[in-house]
C-alpha cells in the first residue's frame, strides 16, 4: 500500500491501494489506521513536510516541529506493532534548513531498521539505495534482483 505521494513517484502498478495525504501528521495517522485494519503486508509511506515545507524554505523552527510530529507518530506506530513487524526509515537526500541555501545538502541519508526487541547497533555505511531494496527482498523472501547488500541478517 502506498501512502502520501508514492503513486506519483513510482506509479501504482505494484500497489494494492494508494492514499494521498495532507501532511506528515495525516500520513502517519493513515498509516496507523491502515496497519490496525491489517489489510496489507507492506506499507510504503512518503513524508514530505521536512523537505518541502521546512528544509527548502530555510525554516529550522518548522523543521524541528516537523521532526516532533514524525517522532510522535513513530511512537504511536511502534506501540501497536507486532513482534515480527519491521519499520525501515530512509530519505532520498538531505535538506539543511540552516545552511543559507534551498538546494539539497550533502548529509548521509539514514537507513534505520526497527523491530521490537532488536538491540540497536551500527551496521556501517551502505554503498547504494539498492541496499534497502536487497534488504526488503530478503525480508519478504523474494528474488533479489538488486545489486545492493542486504542487511536482513541483522534482524535476528
Amino acid at each position: 500500500m502506498g501512502i502520501g505521494k508514492i503513486s506519483d513517484l513510482f506509479g501504482d502498478e505494484f500497489l494494492s491501494n494508494s492514499i494521498h495525504t495532507e501532511g506528515d501528521k495525516n500520513g502517519l495517522e493513515i498509516l496507523i489506521s491502515e496497519y490496525e485494519d491489517n489489510r496489507y503486508d507492506f506499507y510504503f509511506i512518503n513524508l514530505v513536510d521536512l523537505d518541502m515545507l521546512y528544509g527548502h524554505r530555510e525554516d529550522p523552527a518548522g523543521y524541528y516541529d516537523g521532526l516532533k510530529i514524525i517522532d510522535n507518530g513513530l511512537d504511536k506506530l511502534i506501540s501497536v506493532l507486532n513482534d515480527d513487524d519491521i519499520i525501515i526509515i530512509t530519505g532520498d537526500h538531505g535538506t539543511d534548513p540552516t545552511d543559507g541555501k534551498t538546494d539539497h545538502s550533502r548529509e548521509y541519508v539514514p537507513f534505520i531498521i526497527y523491530k521490537n526487541n532488536l538491540k540497536p547497533k551500527y551496521i556501517g555505511e551502505g554503498d547504494t539505495f539498492s541496499d534497502i531494496a536487497a534488504t526488503i527482498s530478503d525480508i519478504y523472501e523474494i528474488e533479489n534482483i538488486f545489486p545492493g547488500k542486504s542487511s536482513a541478517n541483522h534482524l535476528s
